[in-house]
Order: structure tokens, then C-alpha cells, then sequence
């Protein structure tokens, strides 16, 4: 098994692409290797079905003890062939386990660096634009960033880096009665984790991840009345629309103080060097 970097020019994408790369061979391995494991498996029942059949059975041309006697001793040979086999697949799925986690972990290292120069030298651009409604409820929308920005404001936003490079742009879903996942299965994610509860996301988002297998949205938690308060910046389509978490959920309708608190903070960001930023009234 062998796997390297991209070289060349130096970009997120390509990096980003080599570990798709490496995770769908390693799936097809994995799926290699399974599959040989059940067919050891089914030709060991038949194997030892058919020695222990043997032994039940006498052989005519045989003393009966002398009979028993060989097909034990095929039996015994058997079994001891199926166990040094079933051996050297397990092995062969634990060295290729590590092998996924120690290039894992050199890609997110690596990306985690680049992200950080990308960060210094590309600023994400927004546009926050502030919409008032008749009720004096307030809607914030920020215009379609590039995938770049997207990567380095969620870095911006949280120190973690994205697992897959599209993941704000992806509004796939394995169910059309169901919304798009806000997880990816990556870093752990099981199947049926991949629509947490806002309280679950923030466990997640506050927990000791390197990588964010968020899906859709970039998340930023400010300070709101002395308590810090989850928002998130949820793409659709041509825009992303800021949301505020509640605890069933999550609301696009913020009260002005939320708005003005959430504008603040990418203010703030702003005058820290961090990122570019157009305050307009829509």
C-alpha cells in the first residue's frame, strides 16, 4: 500500500481530492477483504461438514478405528488450515486500518498547515446583508462564497478544518422525505448520527475534534448576554442565511440584538485582519 501528497502546486483542492482518494481505496479494500473472509468462511463449514461427515460414516475398506482415526487427523489438518488463513486475513484488515489512520492523520496535519497559509493570505470576502421585517424580527444573508473562503472561514470561525472540501455546497441527502444531513458519516459520524440535535451539534462543535464532518453550513459561537450562543451561516443556494440555535432547532427570524450581536463579531473579525467584510441593508 502505498500513498503520497499531491505535489506540485500547492492547493486545498488537490489535497482535499488525494484524501477522498485514499478513503474510497481504502473502502474497496476493506470491502475486498470482507468479502474473502465470508467466502473462507462458507468454504470452512463445507470443509469441516464434509471431515466431520467422515467420521460419522464407516469406511468399508478400513478397520473402523483406522478410518475415525484419518479423518480426525484430516479434520484437525483442516481446521488448522482455515485458522492460519483467518489469521492472515485479520492481520491483513489490521494493517490496512492503520495504514487508513497514520495517512489520515499525515493529511489532516498537512491540511490543517495549509488551511493556516491560505488563511494568512486569502481573506474571505462577505457581504452581510441585513434584512428588516415587518415584525422587527431582522434576516442576515451572506452572498455564495468559493469553496477556498469556505474552507478558511470555517477554520476562521472554529481552528477545525472541513473533512471533505464541497462539504458547505452539499445539499445531497440519502432520503428525499428527509432534509440534508448536518453531518457527514466521516471521523466517527455513525449513520444514524448524521442529524444531531442543535444541543448534540454543540457537543461536537466543543469537543476535542481536529476535523469538522460538518455538512452545509459554517458554524460561529458568540458571546450573547454573557452566555455563548451557537449561530450558523446555513447555505442556500445563492446565499447563506444566518441561524441562531434553539432548543428544538434552529431559527432564521433573530430578534435585533441577536443580529446586531451576531454582525459584531464578524465586525470584529474584520478589524482583527481576518477576513473582509461589507455591512449593506437589503
Amino acid at each position: 500500500m502505498n500513498f503520497r501528497l499531491p505535489s506540485g502546486e500547492e492547493t486545498l483542492q488537490n489535497t482535499y481530492e488525494s484524501w477522498t482518494r485514499l478513503k474510497a481505496g481504502h473502502s474497496l479494500r476493506m470491502k475486498a477483504l470482507v468479502e474473502e473472509m465470508k467466502g473462507l468462511d462458507r468454504y470452512g463449514h463445507f470443509l469441516i461438514g464434509t471431515a466431520r461427515s467422515s467420521v460419522a460414516k464407516e469406511n468399508a475398506e478400513l478397520p473402523p478405528d483406522l478410518s475415525v482415526a484419518l479423518s480426525q487427523a484430516y479434520l484437525q489438518q483442516a481446521q488448522d488450515r482455515l485458522a492460519g488463513a483467518a489469521d492472515k486475513l485479520k492481520c491483513s484488515i489490521e494493517d490496512e486500518e492503520a495504514f487508513l489512520e497514520a495517512t489520515q492523520e499525515e493529511l489532516r496535519t498537512e491540511l490543517e498547515a495549509r488551511v493556516r497559509r491560505y488563511a494568512r493570505s486569502v481573506r474571505p470576502r462577505l457581504r452581510l446583508i441585513h434584512r428588516a421585517l415587518a415584525s422587527g424580527k431582522v434576516i442576515l444573508h451572506l452572498p455564495r462564497l468559493t469553496q477556498d473562503e469556505s474552507v478558511v472561514l470555517l477554520y476562521l470561525c472554529t481552528r477545525r478544518i472541513p473533512s471533505r472540501y464541497e462539504y458547505l455546497f452539499d445539499e445531497s441527502t440519502e432520503d428525499l422525505s428527509l432534509t440534508t444531513p448536518d453531518l457527514y458519516q466521516d471521523e466517527g459520524v455513525a449513520a444514524g448520527a448524521v442529524r444531531p440535535s442543535s444541543a448534540q451539534l454543540i457537543e461536537l462543535l466543543k469537543g476535542a475534534v481536529r476535523v469538522l464532518p460538518i455538512r452545509g453550513y459554517i458554524p460561529l459561537f458568540v458571546s450573547l448576554d454573557g452566555q455563548e450562543v451557537l449561530f450558523r451561516m446555513r447555505e442556500r443556494g445563492p446565499v447563506m442565511e444566518v441561524e441562531v440555535v434553539e432548543e428544538a432547532g434552529y431559527r432564521n427570524m433573530l430578534e435585533g440584538t441577536e443580529a446586531e450581536t451576531f454582525a459584531g463579531r464578524l465586525l470584529r473579525m474584520k478589524l482583527e485582519g481576518e477576513i473582509e467584510l461589507e455591512l449593506e441593508s437589503g
